[in-house]
């Protein structure tokens, strides 16, 4: 009998737990909303755009742990394209909170970023204008005005590492490999809300439910 129930049990903890990792997996293979922006520079953009490099652009919230690795890859690439490309880092925060509520270490890491500046984006009006909903979100666009790029450069929630196709397209567009003149590469989006709720889920939530 203490072996029947012991069985029980133990068959009961593996579904919970198969159902458990299924959840899991879903949560953390699922993207967030991404961007739909215009083909070109708008002329109420909160920055300028550059004369003879890309400019680039990311939409974050400061405290996604999940943007944590699009910022560490973007350095590398900025790194090991230098001069290439301008970037502009805009941290949603939300209308009357505190003037250090953006402040941490995502924040620092963006400073670090090469040939890079970092603002406080208030309820995330400069994302709005971008059409940027996910932690994440990356934008590039010519000297030009065209955009080249729109998506994200991470693997999953969380994981930065390893192969993905956002990291392969920006990759070679700093690399200096023309952007295809039509078809607007677009990659996954892993990262926190920058809007007023989706399904109930407040800015800055990770995504979607798992």
């Amino acid at each position: 009998m203490q072996n029947l129930i012991m069985g029980v049990v133990i068959s009961v903890w593996l579904v919970l737990s198969c159902a458990g990792l299924a959840v899991f997996n879903r949560y953390e293979f699922t993207p967030g909303r991404s961007a739909q922006p215009a083909a070109v520079w708008p002329r109420n953009a909160p920055v300028k755009l550059d004369d003879h490099r890309l400019t680039l652009l990311l939409a974050a919230h400061p405290h996604c742990a999940c943007s944590n690795e699009t910022v560490a890859q973007l350095q590398q690439l900025l790194l090991q394209y230098p001069g290439r490309a301008v970037a502009h880092v805009f941290f949603f925060t939300p209308a009357g909170a505190d003037a250090d509520w953006a402040s941490g270490s995502l924040w620092s890491a963006a400073q670090s970023l090469p040939d890079s500046s970092v603002s406080v984006d208030v309820a995330g009006a400069q994302a709005a204008r971008f059409d940027a909903h996910t932690s994440g979100q990356l934008l590039v666009y010519t000297p030009e005005g065209r955009l080249v790029f729109a998506g994200g450069i991470t693997t999953s929630r969380g994981h930065g590492d390893g192969w993905n196709v956002g990291l392969e397209r920006l990759s070679a567009l700093l690399a200096g490999q023309p952007a295809p003149a039509a078809g607007l590469p677009q990659s996954p989006v892993y990262g926190c809300s920058l809007d007023e709720p989706d399904a109930g889920l407040p800015a800055g939530s990770c995504g979607v439910k798992p």
